[in-house]
């Protein structure tokens, strides 16, 4: 499973915005962190920077999510919530995937990639 910390400034904020794009509640895990599961990424909001800078498993740059079948509802969600920059439309890459990243309220950089659909 892929763990993604993400520190924020206001955990309740952070919470309903990840609430909404995701469309999930996610789970408390104590006061200054709050998990959210997404296929095999766990997203983590947390206050508290030293869960992030003390966590070696975490990524810490420009984050993929990847997702299967719901890109472009993620795409409209990210479009009417509060970002400080979503990509206007979705692009393809350089292998074939659909596309489009975000910059959260916070100034975290998130990138969400359809996955294409394996040949049998």
């Amino acid at each position: 499973m892929n763990k993604i910390l993400l520190t924020v400034p206001q955990l309740r904020s952070a919470v309903a915005f990840y609430t909404e794009l995701f469309n999930t509640q996610g789970q408390s895990l104590s006061e200054n962190s709050h998990v959210f599961d997404y296929g095999n990424t766990q997203l983590v909001c947390t206050t508290d920077s030293r869960e992030t800078d003390n966590d070696n498993n975490a990524f810490r740059q420009k984050v993929y999510l990847i997702t299967t079948d719901h890109l472009e509802s993620f795409h409209q969600t990210a479009t009417e919530l509060l970002c400080q920059e979503v990509d206007e439309s979705l692009t393809t890459g350089p292998e074939g995937n659909l596309s489009f990243s975000l910059t959260d309220p916070y100034g975290n950089k998130l990138r969400f990639v359809k996955a294409r659909a394996c040949a049998a």
